[in-house]
């Protein structure tokens, strides 16, 4: 399995689009896709690539509480696209963060 990120040289990571997660929280969020996706598209699935090419706010931050641009409490919802060789999937993913930690949900889009 393979993820990427796109990211120029001497850049911090970040995946593209309009998500409000930091970059740690995306880096989590990455890798708990990538592995979901591989259990949805099955054992068969040749391809095993991902990449994300999109990140939207469905539901901006409710109840929440920002420190800089970075969300420490609250709940939101974003959808993620991911480039599955080709063909592209998304999901839906529910977040909620206090100060302590974010926890997430993440469904795919039907």
């Amino acid at each position: 399995m393979s993820m990427q990120r796109e990211v120029p040289e001497g850049e911090a990571a970040t995946v593209p689009g309009d998500t409000i997660a930091d970059r740690t929280l995306q880096r989590d969020t990455l890798a708990f896709l990538a592995q979901r996706d591989l259990s949805e598209a099955g054992p068969e699935a040749r391809c095993r690539a991902r990449k994300v090419v999109a990140t939207e706010v469905l539901a901006p931050l409710e109840g929440g509480q920002v420190e800089g641009d970075r969300p420490i409490a609250g709940q939101w919802v974003e959808r993620w696209t991911l480039d599955r060789c080709g063909a592209s999937v998304g999901y839906v993913i529910r977040f909620n963060t206090t100060r302590k930690g974010t926890t997430f949900i993440a469904e795919p889009q039907k």
